[in-house]
């Protein structure tokens, strides 16, 4: 049995083509949605405002208050999936990814950001 160049070239380009595609869905199987199947969306954090959630990560734990929730420049107004988050805690953090917990949303990562943070220990986070 003999298979020509052109047979051969379009094998071997479907098997690197599958190979880089299999790390691509395991990575997409991980990628879970909050519970319930909640998308992190502007709306999910609105009615937080001026509540507590609790952060875990970069080797510390804390509570933080969402004090808003704003547009990004640029974005549309009022988008559900471009917006800022800004957080205040009691204690200084290091600029990490933390896991938010809340009753509202479940479980979510985040990477937080410090702002101003000496003066008002003020923490944001951008969800694009």
């Amino acid at each position: 049995m003999s298979i020509d160049r052109r047979a051969f070239i379009g094998s071997v380009g479907l098997a690197a083509a599958a190979w880089f595609a299999a790390p691509m869905r395991a990575l997409a199987a991980t990628a879970r949605p909050a519970r319930g199947g909640a998308q992190l969306v502007r709306s999910t954090f609105t009615p937080l405002l001026g509540r507590t959630v609790n952060a875990t990560g970069a080797g510390t734990r804390a509570q933080l208050t969402l004090v808003s929730v704003r547009d990004l420049v640029g974005a549309a107004k009022a988008s559900q999936h471009s917006y800022a988050l800004q957080f205040s805690a009691a204690a200084e953090l290091p600029d990490g990814i933390y896991t938010l917990v809340h009753p509202e949303f479940g479980s979510r990562q985040l990477f937080l950001s410090g702002v101003n943070r000496r003066e008002t220990r003020r923490y944001e986070a951008i969800v694009n």
